[in-house]
């Protein structure tokens, strides 16, 4: 049973395990963290600590170590009321004076704000509208038979594709062609995009099965690739000196898709959330943890953006931080999208 006293010391544990990377003994526990309470005393709680799996001893003698249980027991107190102090509000607020108007920037300029304030990996995806929709098309001439198909959704999202052509086309009759298109589809979403009964020449209709296919393979991704801040501090992280470690941090960074898939299992609508190792069932995630947060407007766009780093991390400071940026996130895109 998880009492008061006991998790007054698992705290202790936690957080002077945070500050010096190290097990953390009785002693330490009751000379600093100002607890009217023995070492003799400590050391029974630990034990009790130990048995019930809050914490891990590497031999009797020795401090103890937050398992997983113990820093979901932990972190529990944050989740609760994540509330972040007025300075570090403001540090954040100035950070996002300039936010860029476009999707990746939304996404680059929060995650540089959040790991300028913490200190951590920051990741963020660019904010997905939950229905595309077409704004523009824009044909590009690249060669004499290669153009640039520029496919622009609302909400600022550019869809890139090549077209090969079986005959010079000049720059006049590409950009009719896209005005053509661009009054028949503007406003519309992929399944609306139908060439049957109109009127459309060879390359018309190849350009609209293209701009339907693409917008089509963007409605089926749930998020955005993400985007990260802050590989120099995460680096210095004293975990990344092992290198069994170091490997699982570069196989969840370096494989494409697969920090968004850890992404996408962790996040589950609006609030905020903690996985911490073991509880992703992705073994090179049993020496990390992600917070994150879901950002957006109701039902029209959302996206995600929270902290990566190894388990042995400030979640006082870092849990605030993410409801912190994701609310105000929220507030700057209400005006970004169609209703």
């Amino acid at each position: 049973m998880l009492t008061a006293r006991r998790e007054s010391v698992l705290n202790a544990i936690v957080e002077g395990h945070i500050d010096t990377v190290t097990p953390v003994g009785s002693q330490h526990i009751a000379e600093k963290w100002g607890m009217t309470l023995s070492p003799a005393t400590v050391r029974s709680e630990m034990a009790a600590l130990e048995q019930d799996g809050y914490i891990t001893r590497p031999h009797t003698s020795a401090g103890g170590l937050p398992t997983d249980l113990g820093y979901r027991t932990y972190v529990r107190q944050f989740l609760a009321d994540p509330t972040l102090g007025p300075a570090e509000k403001g540090r954040i607020r100035q950070r996002l004076v300039h936010l860029a108007m476009d999707q990746e920037g939304w996404a680059r300029s929060a995650a540089e704000a959040l790991s300028g304030l913490t200190g951590s990996l920051a990741v963020t995806t660019a904010p997905k509208p939950a229905r595309v929709q077409l704004k523009r098309i824009e044909l590009v001439p690249v060669h004499d038979l290669m153009v640039m198909t520029l496919v622009v959704l609302w909400g600022a999202k550019v869809l890139r594709q090549m077209i090969s052509l079986k005959k010079s086309v000049p720059p006049n009759e590409l950009t009719r062609v896209s005005n053509k298109l661009n009054h028949l589809f503007e406003g519309v979403a992929p399944s609306d995009i139908d060439d049957a009964g109109l009127d459309l020449s060879p390359l018309e209709e190849d350009v609209a099965r293209l701009v339907k296919e693409l917008m089509k393979e963007e409605e089926q991704r749930d998020l955005e690739d993400p985007l990260f801040e802050g590989l120099r501090q995460v680096f210095e992280q004293p975990e990344l000196a092992e290198a069994e470690i170091l490997r699982d941090m570069m196989d969840i960074l370096e494989e494409k898709g697969r920090l968004k898939n850890i992404m996408e299992q962790v996040y589950s609508g609006p609030g905020i959330r903690v996985a911490i190792g073991g509880e992703v069932r992705v073994s090179t995630m049993r020496h990390f943890s992600l917070i994150v947060s879901e950002y957006g407007v109701s039902d029209r766009v959302k996206g995600v953006i929270g902290i990566f780093g190894p388990k042995r991390m400030a979640y006082r400071r870092n849990i605030p931080a993410v409801s912190y940026l994701a609310h105000l996130m929220s507030d700057a895109i209400q005006e970004s999208f169609p209703r």
